[in-house]
């Protein structure tokens, strides 16, 4: 019987059992030695594994790189829904958004690795598909949030929901990246406030009508 070692020998694990030991190892690695210290030998050192088994696992590092990328998103915005929908609207905004950032406040360390991965991309140290994916996945997962958060609200965005998308996700990296430098916990919180009121402000009723044009506004004919 094949063993992997431990430490010592290990029974026989599934293929989704080894996908999942790379992925915390590659996690660990990333969030010790950052992106570049992400080799295929390192991640598996850290995971107890022969490299023979991350590439029956793994097509390449970018494949790895691209799910734990997935995995850390995911994890930043799954929480900021988990919130009372009875409250105003305002306050359930106000409440996401505070999760959102509580994450960012008990690991700050993933927010760098992501602009790590950012940079690193720009500059060619990785893919550039692997930053166009962290910034689309961010999109959609946010997107999925912002949904879910109106339709228990019963109100509807005035503006398509991916732009609305773009915008939290351009006040938010804002805000997590000031924090990391100045690491000032009361005004990342006064402006996490003050943006989510203005972004409430965005949204309606689902039966509201749509406002009528302004007198005097319309075409003229003859």
């Amino acid at each position: 019987m094949r063993t992997d070692r431990i430490g010592g020998a290990m029974p026989r694990m599934s293929a989704a059992a080894r996908r999942t030991l790379l992925l915390e190892a590659a996690r660990r690695v990333i969030d010790r030695d950052g992106v570049a210290g992400v080799t295929t030998r390192a991640v598996c050192a850290e995971a107890g594994m022969g490299q023979g088994a991350f590439h029956h696992l793994f097509a390449s590092r970018d494949e790895l790189l691209h799910q734990v990328l997935s995995e850390l998103i995911e994890g930043i915005v799954a929480r900021s829904t988990d919130v009372d929908p009875a409250t105003p609207f305002e306050q359930v905004l106000v409440a996401a958004l505070l999760l959102d950032w509580e994450t960012l406040r008990d690991t700050p360390r993933i927010r760098t690795v992501l602009y790590e991965i950012t940079v690193a991309g720009l500059r060619g140290a990785v893919q550039p598909d692997l930053v166009r994916f962290q910034y689309r996945r961010y999109r959609e997962v946010t997107e999925q949030a912002l949904a879910r958060l109106a339709e228990r609200a019963g109100v509807r965005w005035t503006a398509p929901v991916p732009a609305v998308a773009r915008t939290v996700i351009a006040a938010l990296d804002g805000i997590a990246l000031q924090y990391l430098v100045d690491g000032d916990a009361d005004a990342a919180g006064v402006t996490l406030r003050s943006f989510a009121r203005d972004l409430a402000g965005r949204a309606v009723p689902v039966d509201a009508r749509p406002a009528e044009p302004a007198a005097g506004s319309g075409t003229m004919e003859g």
